[in-house]
């Protein structure tokens, strides 16, 4: 949350752009998904497939996806499907941090 009310303030203080920070809220696990660190990239969408809802508060509402670290997208993806499905328009995402996995590092490496 607080990366999210970071951004809408600079967002706010450089564009003028009025956000509503109230959509963190939209979000919600509605199943357990084991922890992602250390799964393979192939595990980790399967993993969190259908573990998220949205509020239906968001339905026709413009979404921005805010996030602080990214591997593989899946979180991302799964965010995206479950706004989707509640009627609400993802238009982007920021992320502050990507990190790799330790396999696709090593693959990296070798090209």
């Amino acid at each position: 949350h607080e990366l999210a009310r970071a951004l809408e303030h600079r967002l706010k203080a450089t564009l003028g752009y009025s956000t509503d920070v109230r959509a963190l809220e939209g979000l919600r696990l509605v199943r357990a998904a084991r922890d992602q660190a250390g799964l393979p990239a192939h595990e980790r969408s399967s993993n969190l497939s259908q573990s998220m809802v949205a509020n239906e508060t968001l339905k026709g509402q413009r979404v921005l996806l805010v996030d602080d670290i990214v591997t593989t997208g899946s979180t991302m993806v799964e965010a995206q499907r479950a706004l989707a499905e509640t009627g609400a328009v993802v238009v982007g995402f920021v992320v502050f941090s990507e990190t790799l996995l330790k396999s696709n590092a090593r693959s990296e490496k070798k090209v």
